[in-house]
């Protein structure tokens, strides 16, 4: 029934939301050019209705989703079933991890906020390929490609997405416009990482992966005022395959210039994003 009504929600959505053209910002273009990397990212600002990127030439570009998958995996699990509800325990499969986080048995919380490998793969081995193919086409998950494996087709292989097929499932995510239950969407929302400020919160999931063997970063957030909402996809990858410890730096930094030079945030949350 709830994929009735989120059909004819989608187009009535659609209608009244849609944003004809992305705006390209010069001043962001040069700042994402300036740090060496391949860095594509995307603003949305609900009081105008408004789109902006720092390169339009890169937003059809296709990166490995890898444990950004996880955010919609977990609704595929709830929906169907193959997690019971968001407390039941998962077990560790023994295989000691050199994240010690994951070294231990996990409720879907816990594996979100420690994006552990170990359950996801789990999660998806259970929904299996078929029903696995089915959910993706429904949302249209980037090129649908699970060729791969069941248990690892998000990560450095045959699944990708680009930064706008990304932000377009991210934002359908925060306006409870996927055919999910509404508590399983809520639940997710929740899930991200939130850093509670005076008067705005910031939440966010950010993950470390590999696409074509070049170190990447994904962020996906959104801050929220009392009376406007901003929604941020950020895609950065490495120029070379040549790993560099001030990768993470590198994203942090860009993440924060872009959203203070729209004026999103200030000084005192350098070091916060």
């Amino acid at each position: 029934m709830h994929i009735l009504f989120y059909l004819i929600f989608l187009f009535f959505f659609n209608e009244v939301n849609a944003q004809k053209t992305i705006e390209e910002n010069e001043k962001l273009h040069f700042l994402h050019n300036s740090f060496g990397v391949k860095s594509t990212i995307i603003v949305y600002n609900q009081q105008k209705n408004k789109l902006i990127t720092n390169d339009t030439s890169s937003l059809k570009d296709y990166y490995s989703p890898n444990k950004t998958f996880y955010i919609f995996e977990s609704l595929f699990g709830l929906e169907s079933g193959k997690i019971k509800d968001t407390s039941q325990i998962f077990k560790w499969d023994l295989v000691r991890y050199s994240n010690d986080n994951w070294n231990q048995d996990q409720h879907l919380s816990m594996a979100l906020k420690y994006q552990t490998e170990w359950y996801f793969r789990q999660v998806a081995r259970a929904i299996d390929t078929s029903k696995m193919q089915t959910w993706l086409n429904l949302i249209g998950y980037g090129n649908k490609d699970i060729s791969g494996g069941i248990d690892q087709f998000w990560k450095n292989n045959s699944l990708k997405i680009t930064v706008k097929q990304q932000f377009d499932l991210f934002k359908r995510l925060y306006y409870y416009n996927l055919p999910f239950s509404f508590e399983h969407l809520k639940f997710i929302r929740k899930a991200f990482n939130v850093n509670r400020l005076v008067n705005k919160n910031l939440y966010s999931f950010r993950t470390k992966g590999m696409n074509q063997d070049k170190p990447m970063i994904w962020y996906l957030g959104y801050v929220e005022f009392l009376n406007n909402t901003y929604l941020v996809v950020h895609c950065v990858e490495m120029n070379s395959r040549k790993k560099n410890k001030y990768f993470s730096t590198i994203q942090s930094e860009l993440l924060f210039s872009t959203l203070k030079e729209l004026g999103i945030v200030d000084d005192g949350m350098c070091g916060k994003m």
